[in-house]
């Protein structure tokens, strides 16, 4: 292929690199997530995934990257009172 596009190889378990120059030219980050689509038996084609929503949820931010807090706030925590609150409503 004298098209100037890099060649890749398969490894043993069926995985491929996408080359640095590609991934920094498409804007690929690490974890970010590709579609793999077959066009035809000897054509693949990869599409980046569009953001969603989810990744602007502040639950989903949240649990993906916890606030720091100090251990002796949460050994002032009262989970016993906590509990007989939740349970006298």
């Amino acid at each position: 292929m004298g098209d100037g596009m890099p060649i890749v190889e398969t490894d043993e378990r069926g995985r491929v690199v996408i080359p640095k120059e590609i991934r920094k030219i498409a804007e690929i980050k690490p974890k970010e997530q590709l579609l793999l689509k077959l066009s035809d038996k000897d054509t693949i084609i990869l599409k980046k995934l569009k953001t969603t929503s989810k990744e602007k949820d502040p639950l989903i931010s949240s649990i993906k990257s916890p606030a720091h807090v100090p251990l002796k706030k949460i050994e002032e925590i009262n989970l016993e009172k906590i509990e007989e609150e939740m349970w006298s409503s």
